[in-house]
């Protein structure tokens, strides 16, 4: 089971300066004309306002070069992901390296390290005041930038305590939009017990990488680190969706944790839907009836948002699924989802998925729920080969959560070993490293497995 909680992660460093000074004579005439032009024709139209757009360049001739450029809103995680994933076509061409060749709408390459330092930060600071302005737009009663004040956000979270610079900095009370309440004392907008997390982790004193799975965050801005992992438009196996008819049945009330909620029954009035995906894997869907109106309509858009999600799954999680439950929002919804292995089943609380943000964490989510499923199969993992990769990491985890036991750790596991091996190009470096690092043997274990991962 998941929680939905983001916590603040620092950004991944980058010397960027230091390589745009050292590399100003390594290419020749003919690699600067050609990254010149290809800046000029396409990279220069790609720079979005309050987004950063950086291009690395790799050449050895004007018939062998490769560049890559990435617009994010953090400069740093531009550098990476632009970086890495130009190295990774340049190889192809036997090119050992990438440069960094321009930020936004300035060519650094060539440029000494004065320059590219003024360049970024120039960035650092418009992005700082845009926070500032956002922030002060939050502010609805008191003075949220120095001082005592009430501060809301679109998603609906709210902060009353006090301010320091536009964040929480000292005592104060964090409400999320589900009635989730963080007491105590902040820090530059981390809890003190975060941030002082945060220095351990970086001290190497911690035994675990994310709080949870592929999902850390920022709960201050309800954006996600790993938002853009999945998309709508990601490819998927669906094909079709039938509606059958309405069904009354028994589950579990879902309003509290699994441990409080084992015998806590509801009758679960539905419609019932088929959904058929590629290579004959049909799974039913049911969807409650929202505030006990029977809107067949919009229990059809749920199950299609739902069934196309599911789609997106590899095909190794969606072959041991028969089917899945879509409850309605009730109240303060926790928007907590689960798996019944036994039953090859899992359910959602809708409530977790209504904003564009939360889709790729929605995702990652079922990849969680889908994983205990597959677990609870002795015949598809091997319980004593799972205990001995454990036992061989040496008590390190993917994440604080999987610690919770051996059912989370090896959902947060999975998640861990799928983002490594199939969307690096998606987490900072420092997470994949830190991933590798702490739990090499969970890993093995899983590639080993050689899954089927249609459709990625």
């Amino acid at each position: 089971m998941k929680k939905l909680l983001g916590i603040v992660v620092l950004s991944f460093l980058w010397c960027n300066v230091g390589i745009a000074a050292e590399n100003a004579e390594e290419l020749n005439k003919n690699c600067i004309r050609k990254g010149t032009t290809e800046f000029n024709k396409k990279v220069k139209q790609r720079v979005k306002k309050n987004f950063v757009t950086v291009m690395y360049f790799g050449c050895k001739s004007m018939a062998s070069w490769h560049w890559n450029e990435e617009t994010r809103k953090d400069l740093d995680t531009s550098h990476q992901v632009a970086y890495k994933k130009c190295l990774k076509g340049a190889s192809e061409y036997k090119i050992e390296t990438c440069h960094l060749f321009s930020i936004n709408d300035k060519i650094v390459y060539g440029k000494d390290a004065a320059f590219v330092a003024k360049v970024e930060k120039e960035i650092k600071e418009r992005s700082a005041t845009k926070v500032a302005k956002n922030n002060a737009g939050r502010c609805i009663k008191g003075d949220c930038h120095n001082g005592q004040g009430t501060m809301t956000w679109a998603n609906g979270d709210k902060y009353v305590g006090e301010f320091k610079n536009n964040l929480p900095n000292g005592q104060g009370t964090y409400t999320f939009a589900g009635g989730k309440k963080i007491v105590g004392e902040w820090k530059d907008g981390l809890t003190v017990q975060d941030f002082q997390k945060k220095e351990k982790q970086k001290a190497g004193t911690v035994n675990y990488v994310f709080d949870y799975a592929l999902l850390d965050g920022d709960p201050l801005t309800g954006e996600y680190l790993y938002q853009d992992i999945f998309q709508h438009n990601s490819p998927t196996t669906f094909k079709k969706l039938t509606f059958n008819k309405e069904r009354t049945v028994k589950t579990l009330k879902g309003d509290r944790p699994i441990e409080n909620r084992r015998n806590k029954k509801k009758q679960f009035k539905s419609f019932q839907f088929t959904a058929e995906y590629e290579e004959n894997i049909i799974v039913e869907i049911f969807v409650e009836h929202q505030d006990d109106a029977k809107n067949l309509k919009r229990a059809e858009y749920q199950a299609l948002k739902y069934a196309k999600m599911f789609g997106q799954m590899p095909h190794f999680l969606k072959i041991y699924t028969d089917k899945f439950y879509v409850h309605k929002d009730v109240g303060k919804d926790t928007g907590l989802w689960w798996a019944q292995p036994r039953d090859r089943e899992f359910h959602i609380k809708r409530s977790r998925c209504k904003n564009a943000y939360q889709y790729s964490p929605c995702v990652v989510t079922m990849l969680h729920e889908l994983a205990h499923i597959i677990q609870k199969l002795t015949g598809v993992i091997s319980p004593s080969k799972w205990g001995e990769a454990r036992k061989l990491d040496n008590k390190k985890y993917c994440s604080k959560y999987a610690k919770k036991n051996n059912r989370e750790d090896f959902a947060e596991s999975i998640l861990c070993w799928f983002g490594v091996r199939y969307k690096s190009d998606k987490l900072t470096k420092s997470h994949v490293e830190k991933i590798k690092e702490y739990i090499p043997n969970r890993l093995k274990f899983f590639d080993e497995m050689n899954f089927n991962m249609h459709p990625l």
